[in-house]
């Protein structure tokens, strides 16, 4: 399910889109189960990567881009030693798919800026700056929130809501009413506050909620600390009186560059050089069939994309469903398989009645799937977060495992909550026949 949040209408100028290779990548990488392709690789971030592009040509852009992160170390590292150290390395199973989505990238016809030493945020603010100046509009199609700061009339972003299928569209307006900041000064609020992804320390016991209100009054972090002597309470005085440098130097950090040493050619990445034709095959050699089937005819005709599904069961030669026991991410355990015939995307069970629901349909189904989707990385004892169901090929759940939704389950799912236990039960119940 696609849910675009109301959005203004952007003048009529060209379309830009702006990819964030890096972000979307990593984003559907968590957000998806360990999918596996014909050939035992683990492609979810590239299936997740690929379904938000496709979002993103529903936008008829003229024009689309894409950059991602060279790796390396940046100016944010010479000034800030901790710099995202505490980042854990990058899973040996996502690591391939940055790769391999550069080529799906590739074979959209889509050309790629990257520059060694700066991270694919600054390119892109940078693109969207001059893509400003020369009269087009922008929407920036990310996993990250800190792009927000570049939000303008002539840039939006368009960033995931819920997993890779739910995306929220920021204009100024929808910033002003998450933040009450401007999208300029969402900056200064990661100075107050910090970023614990990128490990930027803010103001240890500065908040939210106070943050903003400090912003709202006196406008950006350099000025707060200008006026810090007349600040109330005395605690929030005194930490601003220790840890100013801290401040600025937490904002500097946050800061997306807008000049860097690279130039928009719009004599590349128009729709002129779109290859439809190569997208389908190299998307229906990975096994994604139903996202090759949304692969639009002209990036200015939107009219074969709908909602993407995530992924669907598939029937074995045996009338069997593949089956996985193990986390999430284990990449040697099989998985649901990607796709047999395009499906629906997978329905979030958020509401009891849903579930009691879903209950009832299980008990009717004739073939059942099922994916344990675990908190921690331990084979077969990770405490459970969230079962994936699918019925009768068609329809596929997300059930996520909090206590209220538990208790509508039969009796013998709330054993002890561990993968094992789980894997036990699915033994049982993973396959019903007819008769």
């Amino acid at each position: 399910m696609v849910v675009t949040e109301p959005q203004s209408e952007p003048s009529k100028k060209q379309r830009l889109v702006l990819i964030d290779g890096h972000s979307l990548v990593y984003r559907a990488f968590f957000a998806l189960p360990s999918l596996t392709d014909r050939e035992g690789r683990v492609v979810n971030a590239a299936y997740g990567f690929t379904s938000m592009l496709l979002l993103a040509l529903q936008e008829h852009p003229d024009y689309v881009l894409a950059s991602f992160d060279l790796g390396g170390r940046t100016f944010r590292h010479e000034e800030l030693a901790q710099y995202k150290a505490t980042r854990r390395p990058t899973p040996p199973e996502l690591s391939p798919q940055f790769p391999l989505t550069r080529d799906i990238v590739r074979a959209f016809g889509i050309p790629i800026y990257e520059v060694q030493g700066v991270e694919a945020d600054d390119v892109i603010g940078t693109l969207a700056t001059q893509a400003r100046e020369l009269g087009l509009h922008s929407t920036i199609v990310t996993g990250d929130l800190d792009a927000l700061q570049l939000v303008n009339d002539d840039v939006y972003v368009l960033t995931s809501k819920r997993g890779v299928s739910e995306t929220i569209l920021y204009t100024p307006d929808r910033v002003r009413e998450r933040y009450g900041l401007e999208p300029i000064q969402t900056v200064d609020l990661k100075g107050l506050v910090g970023d614990v992804s990128d490990n930027i320390p803010g103001i240890r016991g500065i908040g939210e909620k106070t943050a903003i209100k400090l912003i709202q009054e006196y406008g950006s972090v350099e000025n707060l600390v200008a006026n810090r002597e007349k600040l109330t309470p005395p605690k929030v005085k005194k930490l601003l009186e220790e840890f100013s440098e801290q401040a600025l130097l937490s904002k500097k950090m946050a800061t997306i560059v807008r000049t860097v040493d690279i130039k928009l050619d719009l004599s590349r990445g128009s729709a002129h050089d779109y290859r439809p034709d190569a997208a389908r095959t190299i998307l229906a050699d990975l096994g994604f069939r139903s996202l090759a089937a949304r692969v639009p005819t002209t990036w200015r005709d939107g009219s074969t994309m709908s909602a993407p599904p995530i992924f669907a069961p598939a029937v074995k030669a045996q009338g069997q469903l593949e089956l996985a026991t193990e986390t999430a991410r284990q990449p040697a355990q099989s998985t649901l398989a990607l796709e047999s015939e395009p499906s629906e995307a997978v329905a979030i069970v958020r509401e009891t009645a849903e579930l009691e629901q879903l209950v009832a349909a299980f008990a009717a189904a004739e073939r059942i799937g099922f994916q344990v989707i675990t908190l921690d990385d331990v084979p077969r004892r990770g405490r459970v977060a969230a079962l994936v169901i699918g019925l009768d090929e068609h329809a596929v759940y997300y059930v996520p495992l909090a206590h209220e939704q538990e208790r509508c389950l039969d009796p013998r799912w709330r054993c002890e909550r561990t993968a094992s236990n789980w894997a036990g039960l699915i033994g049982t119940y993973w396959w019903r026949p007819t008769c």
